[in-house]
Parts: structure tokens; C-alpha cells; sequence
């Protein structure tokens, strides 16, 4: 599904914006535990980012009860790519996200090819880009 956001510095950014490029959704809040387990193979896979392989890492608000908070576990992950929030959670509702962590894989036609409930393993990670196209971690 199309969404526009914003980030957490107020910029939109929208999928459509990112088409040609496969794509790398993680649904997120601060306070769960298993995001946090996940975060730095986020920030490494984010880091290859202009590397070749066109990926964009985008980070999803969702259930987000506190701002502050989510800017600091940014902070604290050192995550540098995009984190929009979902303040009415309907994105997340429109990719049948049920619950976090929840990953989506989107290959460079905008079509969605994988999606992983619950804290990702590098494997389950490696999993979902081999299925986009994009080389392993």
C-alpha cells in the first residue's frame, strides 16, 4: 500500500518517492524489547545504503506512545535512516501489521514479496532480501 509520512524532523516521505529501489520496512516502538535486539542490524544493513544495490531502510512509528522517547532510541541505535510516524497507525493497519517488531520486504516494482512478524534473526533478515534481490548481511 501508497503512504506518505512524516519523519521525525517533519520531512514527508513517501513510498512512491522510493520506487525503483527495493525497500526494507520495519515497524517499531521505543519500548519494545525485541526492536531493541534488532536495531543494530538495522543500522549496519542502513550503513550499505549507496552501495549499489539501491536499498532504502525506513523505520515505521507504530503504537508509538512517546516521541521523546523514540528520538532517543534513534539516538541510542545511532539509526540514520528514515523514521516516520504512524500517529493513527493506519499504515501499519493497511500492511496487516498485528503487533512489533514486524518487517516488510518491498522489491524495486513497489510489490511486496516478504514479510517477517516478530524480532528478526540475521537469517530470517537475509531471508527477506534474498527475496528483494539485495545481497545478505
Amino acid at each position: 500500500p501508497a503512504f506518505t509520512l512524516e519523519s521525525l524532523d517533519g520531512v514527508p516521505v513517501s513510498l512512491e518517492g522510493l520506487r525503483g529501489r527495493p525497500v526494507v520496512l520495519n515497524f517499531w516502538a521505543s519500548w519494545c524489547g525485541p526492536c531493541r535486539e534488532e536495531a543494530p542490524m538495522f543500522r549496519e544493513l542502513s550503513a550499505r545504503q549507496g552501495s549499489g544495490d539501491g536499498l532504502a531502510v525506513v523505520g515505521i512509528l507504530f503504537q508509538e506512545t512517546n516521541e521523546q522517547s523514540a528520538r532517543d532510541f534513534i539516538r541510542e541505535y545511532a539509526l540514520a535512516y528514515p523514521n516516520l510516524k504512524d500517529p493513527r497507525i493506519d499504515t501499519g493497519v493497511e500492511y496487516g501489521v498485528s503487533g512489533i517488531p514486524e518487517t516488510v520486504f518491498i522489491d524495486a516494482e513497489g510489490v511486496v514479496q516478504h514479510m517477517d512478524r516478530g524480532g528478526l534473526t540475521r537469517e530470517r533478515l537475509n531471508v527477506g532480501l534474498e527475496k528483494i534481490g539485495v545481497p545478505a548481511l
